[in-house]
């Protein structure tokens, strides 16, 4: 079980610095390229996010489904080849539409997070899932330190593109790891059942949550978070600038900070809330927190205050690991690759969904027709979003307490 783990949390931490790398430099690189303000690169941004969600949201199920049907393995492996050649394609593109490119192939097989999240649950009893899918998100944070930090020291000294380049190295040392070292978890059968197809069409995915049962409305609840999550990879860059004029290099250093205050959440906060609290009052307070975090983003006007808001940001990040080990709870052991699959999709969706909110926002209340300056607005719709995760949690856990627990 720990090898398994320890190969699941050293991919998404890996994944997590080839992916916050960027962060720092994209505003520069998409300003360059577009030949265009904070504002108009923003909107650029948006763009690319949706095109790399689509993705995800059409084929998140599919490979949800394969890796039960055929293991974890071939799965984490093609979505790691698969953003190695997405950071490469960027790091050569001579023009915007390469990036599409890159993006597109990178949502296709992006399902990384979704099967080392399914890899923990393979693994887990029901007592320790939260805190496991902890651990593997604590990596997320972990390279959220390293990630910006070296991204922004890169971008300093041989351009933007520079931690293109490092990331897709850290995808083919992620790669080799995979292949040596991790041992398949996934409980597959002697003789599997035929793969149904069909299962993976993701709009019946959705057509699925109309169900209104626990299940369903507890993953409706991952609409709500990965739309107000979304800003952060979307805006936060932007706005920083634009607020405060940081260099790439003050970027970085605030998303690193970011970075280990949601690793220490995640690896060592939760497990010990957990040992004091049932999961839904942790759920609870960290809505809460990531909603007064997002909140006072967007009400900062001097950098200590900003860097106030991501210690209680990073707080709040206890929701996701959390939601998710409530939701496994309701699956049995040959479901967790599809449920992954299910909360990859709606995530999608959402990411499609909420470029069109944030982005469209940042660039208003920074325009002439804004009736005053406020680049801090895409923030407090985020905070807004939280606080509407409460109704999904507050209804799935009330029909959860009335179903019996799978094997």
């Amino acid at each position: 079980m720990r090898n398994a783990l320890a190969f699941a949390f050293i991919v998404v931490f890996l994944d997590s610095v080839g992916f916050s790398l960027l962060a720092p430099v994209m505003p520069s690189l998409l300003t360059e390229m577009g030949d265009t303000d904070a504002a108009g690169a923003a909107g650029i941004n948006k763009w690319l996010a949706v095109a790399y969600a689509s993705m995800q949201f059409i084929f998140g199920p599919l490979l949800g489904l394969l890796s039960d049907r055929f293991g974890r393995k071939p799965i984490i492996l093609i979505s790691v080849a698969a953003l190695g050649c997405n950071y490469a394609i960027m790091a050569m593109a001579p023009s915007l539409w390469m990036i599409f490119v890159g993006q597109t192939i990178a949502g296709i097989a992006g399902a990384t997070y979704a099967t080392a999240f399914a890899i923990a649950a393979d693994v887990s009893t029901p007592e320790k899932k939260a805190a496991n899918i902890g651990v593997i998100s604590a990596g997320f944070g972990l390279g959220f330190i390293l990630g910006p930090a070296l991204g922004g020291f890169i971008s300093e000294f041989v351009g933007p593109r520079g931690p293109m380049w490092f990331a897709a190295c850290l995808c083919l040392l992620n790669f080799g790891f995979g292949l040596f070292f991790y041992r398949e978890t996934a409980p597959l059968r002697e003789a599997p059942r035929p793969l149904r197809v069909s299962k993976a069409n993701p709009f019946a995915n959705l057509a699925g949550l109309l169900r209104f049962d626990a299940r369903s409305v507890l993953i409706s609840g991952f609409f709500a978070l990965a739309s107000a999550n979304a800003v952060l990879p979307l805006i936060f860059a932007f706005f920083a600038k634009a607020q405060f004029a940081w260099s790439d290099g003050m970027i970085g250093s605030s998303l690193a900070a970011f970075g280990l205050g949601f690793a220490i959440t995640q690896g060592l906060i939760l497990g010990l809330t957990l040992k004091t609290f049932d999961k839904l009052t942790i759920l609870y307070l960290a809505i809460g927190l990531s909603a007064l975090g997002f909140a006072t983003i967007a009400a900062a006007n001097e950098t200590w205050v900003m860097f106030v808001a991501l210690a209680i940001l990073a707080l709040g990040g206890m929701v996701t690991p959390t939601l998710n080990a409530v939701i496994s709870d309701t699956a049995t052991e040959a479901e967790q690759g599809a449920i992954q699959g299910q909360i990859a999709s709606i995530m999608a969706l959402a990411s499609i969904i909420s470029p069109f909110i944030h982005a469209p926002l940042f660039q208003f209340f920074l325009s002439d027709a804004a009736p005053f300056p406020w680049a801090g607005a895409p923030f407090a719709a985020a905070a807004l979003l939280c606080l509407a995760l409460v109704i999904p949690v507050r209804l799935g856990s009330r029909l959860s307490a009335a179903q019996p627990t799978p094997p």
